[in-house]
Order: structure tokens, then C-alpha cells, then sequence
């Protein structure tokens, strides 16, 4: 997994804006997110997904352990006065073992197949997890992602016993650029590579505006909304 960086969390920001990868998360699973109830977004990376909640109305924490993001978010509550959202830092294994928020939402985040059981812990009424659905990656040299998550079936053993409702996501989220300079960059942090990185030139696409080259990247998600027994 490549580390948070400046230039990394600039990129991301940027393809969740233009994309508008946060809007359609939340209305594939908004639906199971009461406004009148606390949520947390756990493992939230750049917090995009929490900021978001905040401006919509939802009293939201967004915990992570990376400094260099939510420092970065921590800027952007204050310039935003977003007075509904809480920036944590720390690990989830420091949490107590018991309901802290009515719902827990993770993205892509944790390693489900061992923390499973620490992650129902933290909600009282609802944990809904999103994971990848396949295994591609649209940066990596051979194509494959570096980051794994337990299959379909694995997260079924996972879940047995619980009460959840799962269904497939597909969202572009790919990466817009202001130049192929930029996008040779990109590339390299991502690969270390740069006979790889130039290879990966030919996969942009031309585009007008503020953006002229982009990086199409289509996720297959799945979503597993877990309801808690009272």
C-alpha cells in the first residue's frame, strides 16, 4: 500500500470530486443511515466520505490513524465550519470492545477477515462495510491490486449468524490530470517504475476542461449493511 503523501491525498480529493464518488456512495447506502443517528467512518482515509455526511447533516466521526490526512481534514472542518464532524486519530484495537456510534461505515478499510468481530463491537445499530469486488487495478504494473479483501463467500462464513443485506456497487472513480507530466508522477508513486509508468500513458483519455487527460477506473464494490441485534 503506498503511503499517504501530500501529492497522494491531492489526487485522491481531487477523483472523489470530479466523479463524484462520495455523492454516489451515499446514495447507495444512505438508506440505511438515519440523520438523527451518530455514524462513524472508520479507516476513513481522507475523510471525503465523512465530510460529505457533515454537510449533509449527519453528526459524523471520522477515525484513522493517518496524521498527514486528518491533519489535511482537520483544515478543511475549519474552513468549512463543518461543527458536525469529529476528526480522531488513532488505532481501533485502542477502542473499547463495545457500541460507540449507532452506525460504523467502512470503505475499503480494515482486514475484515481478522477484525471482523472487533468491527460489529463498535456499532450499536448498523456496520456497513464496502469492499472490492475484484481484483484489478488500474496503476499496478500486472494489473492486480495490492490491497486484498475476503471474497463473496469468505464474507458469507464471515457474517454467518448476522442480519444484513448485500448487493453489488459499480462506480467510475477514476483519476483526472492537468497534465501527462502529472500523470507520469502519478504513476511513478504508485509503481516505483518508470519505464511501467510511461507504458501506462496510452490508457488516458483526452477531455475538455479544467482537466484534459483522465485515467478511467470503474470499482466494483460490494456492500454488506449488517443489522445489529437489539
Amino acid at each position: 500500500m503506498v503511503p499517504w503523501s501530500e501529492n497522494r491525498i491531492k489526487w485522491y480529493d481531487r477523483a472523489v470530486k470530479y466523479c463524484g464518488y462520495d455523492d454516489a456512495l451515499i446514495k447507495a447506502v444512505g438508506g440505511y443511515l438515519p440523520k438523527d443517528e451518530t455514524v462513524c467512518d472508520l479507516g476513513c482515509g481522507t475523510g471525503y466520505l465523512a465530510r460529505k455526511l457533515a454537510e449533509i447533516g449527519y453528526s459524523v466521526t471520522a477515525f484513522d490513524k493517518s496524521g498527514i490526512t486528518l491533519e489535511n481534514l482537520r483544515r478543511i472542518k475549519e474552513e468549512q465550519g463543518l461543527k458536525s464532524l469529529t476528526v480522531t486519530e488513532g488505532s481501533w484495537y485502542d477502542l473499547p470492545e463495545k457500541p460507540l456510534w449507532d452506525n460504523v461505515i467502512m470503505v475499503m478499510a480494515g482486514m475484515l477477515d481478522v477484525d471482523m468481530e472487533l468491527f460489529l463491537t463498535l456499532a450499536a445499530k448498523r456496520l456497513i462495510i464496502i469492499t472490492k469486488d475484484d481484483d484489478r487495478s488500474h496503476v499496478q504494473a500486472n494489473g492486480v491490486s495490492v490491497m486484498k479483501h475476503p471474497e463473496f463467500e469468505q464474507m458469507k462464513k464471515l457474517l454467518q449468524g448476522c442480519d444484513y443485506d448485500t448487493f453489488n456497487l459499480t462506480i467510475q472513480f477514476g483519476q483526472p490530470f492537468l497534465s501527462k507530466e502529472e500523470a507520469k508522477e502519478y504513476f511513478r508513486v504508485f509503481e516505483a517504475d518508470t519505464e511501467s509508468a510511461d507504458s501506462k500513458l496510452n490508457l488516458l483519455e483526452q477531455r475538455d476542461g479544467e482537466y484534459p487527460w483522465y485515467l478511467p477506473n470503474e470499482k466494483n464494490m460490494r456492500v454488506f449493511a449488517v443489522r445489529k441485534k437489539p
